[in-house]
């Protein structure tokens, strides 16, 4: 017996004594009538494992948490990806707005509260302050998204990264990855014209990033942001008025969603969601960026529901199952397959 088994075993023997699971969900969740054994490593991890959880189980279940010792590490146990903190002192009440209840609540070892700074939202002071008129000559020139992050601003064309300027530089440097602009280092020692070379990836991108169905790397990567583009400039599609970006995160963190608030036609706020796949971590997180809006100094009317924005094909059971649990107010809603072609008719799912 390994050391999860035995972990998840020693508690349940304490109240089932030798009584055997009557469901086992790989190695880290057992169930024993209606109490969840769930071995985890971090907070991470944990929210992993509940949405394995919620996507099969359809009944309230209390969840007893089996906290892994520190050091433990194995290929089979991954962390949830995503932009959101997940050592957060509420991590409790999140998960309990899906139906789940807790056994042993302070198990759950919060490390860190970082007061929702991860989220930024492009005011009119901090984009004056943040984009200087060195990014602002480039975004005009090129058109080119600008996005702002906690520590820096990145221009982006059709949701990918092609330069960015951190706030502990002075300067502006061009790449689409962290490799790209370390390669562009090595190649022009002395330095290089920003903006002439950046006008040699755009002229690239033109090719390989518009054409959607092109199997380089560039058309493949991003492409939640890239939906973000298109529904900001056709939000009719959806049914919306108008849609304002909001980024989590630094300039290097990397997520499968990114989010934004639109206004709707009846004046209403929405959170969307923008998934570019099938995605189960998604509910959380996004439950996490609208409460974090709820109780900041957002300027606009504060979302009240949660949008999730995808293609039809990326809406599994698994991923209705969980919504099913969420006490906030949640849509799908699914745009064409060929999203990034045309604005065809919103479709409600």
């Amino acid at each position: 017996m390994d050391l999860v088994s035995s972990l998840i075993r020693s508690k349940a023997q304490r109240r089932f004594g030798s009584e055997q699971p009557n469901a086992v969900f790989g190695r880290y969740i057992e169930i024993y009538g209606d109490n969840a054994y769930i071995a985890y490593r971090s907070p991470r991890d944990l929210i992993v494992n509940v949405s394995r959880l919620l996507a099969k189980e359809g009944r309230p279940l209390r969840v007893v948490l089996c906290k892994l010792p520190e050091g433990y590490y194995s290929d089979d146990l991954v962390e949830a990806s995503g932009s959101a903190p997940m050592q957060m002192t509420d991590l409790h009440e999140l998960l309990s707005g899906f139906g789940l209840s807790f056994l042993e609540p302070n198990s759950i070892n919060c490390e860190d509260d970082r007061s929702y700074e991860w989220l930024t939202w492009p005011s009119s002071a901090l984009f004056d302050e943040r984009v200087d008129e060195v990014l602002r000559t480039l975004s005009g020139c090129f058109s080119l998204e600008t996005a702002l992050f906690s520590d820096g601003v990145k221009l982006e064309y059709l949701g990918l990264e092609v330069a960015r300027k951190t706030l502990e530089s002075d300067s502006t440097v061009v790449g689409t990855s962290e490799r790209d602009r370390q390669a562009r280092e090595l190649m022009y020692v002395t330095g290089y014209e920003v903006k002439e070379e950046l006008g040699r990836v755009i002229s690239q991108l033109q090719t390989t990033r518009s054409s959607f169905k092109s199997h380089h790397p560039h058309a493949l990567v991003c492409r939640d942001r890239w939906l973000r583009v298109q529904i900001s400039n056709h939000p009719e599609v959806i049914g919306f008025e108008s849609l304002t970006s909001i980024e989590l995160g630094s300039v290097d963190d990397t997520s499968p969603r990114c989010y934004g608030v639109g206004r709707s036609m009846d004046g209403l706020s929405s959170l969307l969601c923008f998934m570019s796949g099938p995605d189960l971590m998604a509910p959380f997180e996004a439950v996490l960026v609208l409460s974090a809006l709820q109780n900041s100094s957002f300027e606009a009317p504060v979302p009240t529901k949660i949008s999730f924005i995808t293609q039809r094909r990326n809406v599994t059971e698994a991923f209705r199952t969980i919504l099913s649990r969420c006490s906030r107010s949640w849509e799908i809603v699914s745009v064409s397959e060929r999203w990034f072609d045309i604005a065809e008719k919103r479709n409600s799912c």
